[in-house]
């Protein structure tokens, strides 16, 4: 009779624990399913996003071409102002930048300015950062990367080529008269597209170049 007493209390103890064990197991792969469920959610809201963004960006970008530019006042790292038809002057890629932007947008591309610049010279490539106070602007100068020597310009006010998207920075070329031409909208979505188009540039500026000296 303990015998059995024995048995059932062992096999009820190693029951118990099987429950135990099996809940846990199965909580664990609820908790994984949760989270993939998740992480996959995630995946596509932010592709969604993406493409939204790709959408709106390329629908901004025809409606910019040929628009042109006021005659902005920039001041340049020393303080001193200037007229923007003065900084357009011959060929130049413009790239313009808010303070109010996204970092992780216009960072990046400055670096990727910085090497474009040593390929074509960096007499033709011009910053423009709109910063409504001088001490901000020079912070910003200050958290550059050292190698970079691009010719760096403040603006107080908003260049309004997107009067509703003045958050977004851009790269562009203007003409003698400040009409713009081949631009692009440098966003955290489409940095495949940013690429492309310096290489664009890089190749555009190289055969400029080729023709002056023939």
């Amino acid at each position: 009779m303990k015998r059995q007493i024995v048995f059932l209390t062992t096999l009820s103890f190693a029951l118990i624990i099987y429950l135990i064990y099996d809940v846990h197991s199965k909580r664990i792969i609820i908790e994984n399913y949760k989270n993939q469920n998740e992480e996959l959610q995630n995946l596509n809201a932010e592709q969604s996003y993406v493409l939204e963004n790709i959408t709106i960006l390329s629908k901004l970008q025809h409606f910019a071409e040929g628009h042109n530019l006021e005659n902005y006042t920039l001041y340049t790292t020393n303080g001193d102002s200037c007229e923007l038809k003065d900084v357009c002057k011959g060929e130049k890629l413009i790239y313009y930048f808010s303070e109010q932007g996204c970092q992780v947008c216009y960072q990046p591309f400055l670096k990727k300015l910085v090497e474009l610049s040593k390929k074509i010279g960096k007499e033709h490539i011009v910053v423009i950062g709109k910063f409504e106070e001088r001490r901000s602007f020079k912070l910003f100068l200050q958290d550059l990367t050292p190698n970079n020597d691009l010719t760096i310009y403040q603006t107080k006010t908003e260049l309004n080529i997107y009067p509703e998207y003045n958050e977004y920075a851009l790269a562009f070329q203007v003409t003698k008269d400040l009409a713009i031409n081949n631009i692009c909208i440098t966003d955290k979505s489409n940095t495949e597209l940013s690429a492309d188009y310096l290489k664009l540039i890089e190749k555009k500026f190289n055969n400029s170049t080729s023709s002056q000296v023939e």
